[in-house]
């Protein structure tokens, strides 16, 4: 639900109350409906988090199985350059993925199968008598490869417990790293027994308080009210793969009994549950804070001072949201107004990155980190819109942007700078997870297969990276930089990154 739909439902609401406010009695059904709009509003934002949440932990699932695809070819192609044209023995098997698991012991695993006997050796603790049901191989095995040998089969590849501990790592960081209003926060959890009772899943990641991860979760556990949250959360995801639930916890900051209404949402691939919450007192504080104004218990209260009221109570509820959109930028569904964004790609437009970055800019010289500046364009896309013509250009970047979008965390920004050069703004982002954050996006755009017309068409892009400077006296200093390197990467060849970080970075 964009800025505008948020407007629509509070004028309507607004014109509801206003209509029916005839005198002071009728107060508290105004701030009854006004809290139902509020909560209404937040959990639709609490679920647009989570679903951009989860389609950032999907795109992440389908490029970290391409990379591994490629690193299983490599040792493929090693593994017959040591064996040639012989049948290996389990003990060189056991021996050569051994050396390929020096750094990481459980990234690599291996079936032996003797199809005669059914006999299986393995480097894995199963079963010692297997039939060949390659449908259980996705229970072993993340990314495999099979080989067929005379009277043997290998399967071999990466782990799955390899696989989601390498996952689990990276959204722990992220989500520890990512702050929203009200000390809200993401949290996910694994099932481990979809039939729920004891133990039934495990919290992996949930940064408040971030002591009880790794512990179990059961069904029978009970909220601060005697209510069961899990129990019910359980049999709404097995039934509809989501679920608004509400349950009474204590908050860090409060030693009394609060109630928060969460929204979860199951990713089966990994057997996930991503999750976020709202405290309803959080939303009673928007709606009651203008009404302890003294004027509000008088009782000559009259028509035209209740609709002031109204529209109070409304611009207070429409800051909130929209700086809560803002700091979350929920993709490309959060939009802040259609004259923002650029109708082509779906970025924003100049004058809104200009916006963006004189705010990012002036947070920064009031000791708030600078988020990374990242400028790039599509190589060679004179070509492109010569050979193909211009409507097929277009399309290129409109598919670049969609791309660009899948791969980005839920508080990116990407902006439309100048005709094929883009803009991206990374709020958070250190320069050690920075150069490989752009190097997935440019892996991921030169994997692009862009079908148009009938035809086939490859495209890659060029970066530049930079941060703000202290020596910097407006952001267009800070922008030279980050044009500056884009140069550079096309100079050192194109399809590549270079960072020129302000002297106070320089490692």
């Amino acid at each position: 639900m964009n800025l505008r739909k948020y407007l629509l439902v509070c004028f309507v609401s607004t014109l509801i109350l206003f209509l029916a406010s005839l005198n002071f009695v009728q107060l508290k059904s105004y701030r009854s409906r006004m809290h139902q709009t509020a909560v209404g509003l937040k959990k639709e934002f609490t679920k647009d988090s989570v679903c951009n949440l989860i389609s950032d932990i999907d795109a992440t699932v389908k490029d970290s199985k391409k990379v591994f695809t490629f690193t299983i070819n490599d040792t493929e192609k090693n593994l017959f350059l040591k064996i040639g044209n012989r049948t290996p023995s389990d003990a060189f098997l056991k021996s050569f993925f051994a050396e390929m698991s020096t750094e990481f012991p459980q990234m690599w695993g291996y079936f032996y199968f003797n199809r005669e006997t059914s006999k299986l050796n393995s480097s894995l603790n199963a079963r010692t008598v297997w039939d060949g049901d390659e449908d259980l191989l996705p229970y072993v095995f993340a990314v495999w490869r099979k080989i067929d040998f005379p009277g043997n089969t290998l399967y071999f590849g990466i782990t799955k417990k390899h696989f989601d501990t390498t996952l689990e790592s990276i959204y722990r960081k992220r989500l520890h790293e990512i702050r929203f209003a009200d000390n809200n926060y993401f949290w996910i959890n694994r099932i481990e027994k979809y039939s729920g009772g004891r133990n039934y899943a495990v919290c992996l990641i949930n940064p408040n308080p971030a002591y009880v991860e790794g512990g179990y979760i059961s069904t029978d556990m009970t909220d601060l009210k005697g209510n069961k949250p899990f129990a019910i959360e359980l049999s709404e995801l097995t039934r509809k793969g989501e679920a608004f639930n509400s349950y009474y916890l204590r908050r860090i900051d409060s030693p009394t009994a609060s109630l928060k209404i969460s929204y979860s949402k199951l990713y089966e691939p990994l057997d996930w549950v991503v999750g976020m919450g709202i405290y309803e007192e959080d939303v009673d504080k928007v709606v009651s804070q203008v009404s302890k104004n003294s004027f509000l218990s008088a009782p000559s209260y009259s028509i035209p001072i209740a609709f002031v009221w109204l529209l109070v109570i409304m611009l207070v509820l429409l800051v909130q949201v929209a700086l809560e959109q803002h700091k979350s930028a929920v993709k490309h569904d959060g939009k802040v107004g259609e004259s923002n964004w650029d109708g082509l790609t779906g970025a924003g437009k100049r004058q809104f990155a200009v916006a963006q970055l004189e705010h990012t800019f002036s947070n920064f010289k009031n000791n708030i980190p600078s988020p990374a500046i990242v400028f790039f364009d599509v190589d060679n896309f004179r070509y492109v819109n010569e050979v193909f013509g211009r409507e097929t250009g277009d399309y290129v970047l409109k598919e670049i942007i969609k791309v660009i979008k899948a791969n980005s965390r839920v508080s990116d920004i990407v902006f439309r700078w100048a005709g094929d050069e883009f803009l991206l703004i990374l709020d958070g982002m250190k320069i050690d997870y920075c150069e490989v954050y752009a190097q997935k996006m440019l892996t991921s755009v030169s994997n692009m297969e862009i079908s148009y017309g009938g035809q086939m068409i490859f495209v890659t892009i060029s970066a530049g990276v930079t941060y703000f400077s202290e020596k910097d006296d407006t952001f267009y200093a800070t922008l030279r930089r980050a044009d500056d390197a884009l140069a550079l990467a096309k100079k050192n060849g194109k399809n590549q990154i270079v960072a020129r970080l302000p002297e106070e970075m320089e490692r």
